[in-house]
């Protein structure tokens, strides 16, 4: 599978013994001089380097990003990882190719238990265990690099969980873009355990900053009915910008899925 040139690393989780694996897509200005300092990867298959091992030169042309987005992966339980699609090519490409991308980053991650990340997930009904938290941490890690960078926050599917309960960091967030929710399966796999959906919802509604949550989903989606959809946030249900994709399910497999989809980023990223 061929990526966008990108720093493949090991950051820390937010438990100090567990350490998981992310990839740092680049926009093509940097990768020059990025590359110069620290081994750049374009593939699934290449080993990830411990954050605290990239060099200084390359810690230095990052720290001039002025925009990090970080993208959460489907559930795992199910297959999802930090390679599917949508977080993988469509995202990076709708942020790096737009109007922002020349000073933007892209970051991924895998949870806990996937690909090369330490530690285990939590077990079906049992919430989502560190899974917030780790995106939190990995936000922190990344952020550290782009001191000066804003910070936007997509969630794809089981991803949109983590987008929204995870810890704010001291910058805030810009932005949260929730790509295919499945609120009713969610409600299952939090039934004993939050924080819940419904929660990172509500707190993301009471930001009074306009244009804050944006959201793109399908109506022919695999898991959760279009007017499910439609109706999220309620009596605040305005307050959400919204791209409804006609005929298009979880996985934007169709061309024209992908192109709107990436349309939906890119003026998500763009949108001053």
């Amino acid at each position: 599978m061929a990526l966008r040139p990108h720093l493949h690393l090991l950051v820390p989780s937010s438990t100090a013994s567990v350490a998981l694996e992310a990839r740092l897509y680049l926009p093509p200005a940097l990768v020059p001089t990025v590359g110069a300092f620290a081994a750049l990867s374009e593939s699934a298959g290449s080993r990830p380097t411990p954050i605290a091992e990239l060099a200084a030169g390359a810690r230095a042309a990052l720290s001039e990003a002025q925009r990090l987005v970080v993208a959460a992966h489907p559930w795992a339980k199910l297959g999802g990882n930090q390679l599917f699609p949508v977080v993988a090519q469509h995202v990076p490409d709708a942020v790096l190719e737009g109007s922002a991308g020349p000073t933007a980053l892209v970051a991924t991650f895998n949870v806990r238990g996937v690909g090369a990340s330490g530690g285990s997930g939590a077990w079906l009904g049992f919430g989502i265990g560190p899974d917030a938290d780790d995106f939190a941490a990995v936000e922190g890690a990344l952020a550290a690099l782009a001191p000066r960078a804003r910070v936007y926050r997509l969630g794809y599917s089981y991803g949109t969980l983590l987008a929204l309960n995870a810890p704010r960091p001291p910058r805030g967030v810009a932005r949260t873009m929730l790509v295919s929710p499945a609120p009713t399966l969610f409600k299952a796999l939090t039934l004993l355990s939050g924080p819940t959906f419904a929660q990172g919802l509500a707190a993301a509604l009471g930001d009074a900053t306009p244009r804050t949550l944006w959201l793109t989903y399908g109506t022919a989606d695999d898991f959760t009915g279009a007017d499910t959809l439609r109706g999220l946030g309620g009596e605040d249900k305005e307050r959400i910008v919204r791209t409804e994709i006609e005929g298009c399910g979880h996985f934007y497999a169709r061309p024209q899925d992908a192109r709107a989809l990436k349309a939906a980023v890119g003026a998500w990223i763009d949108d001053e």
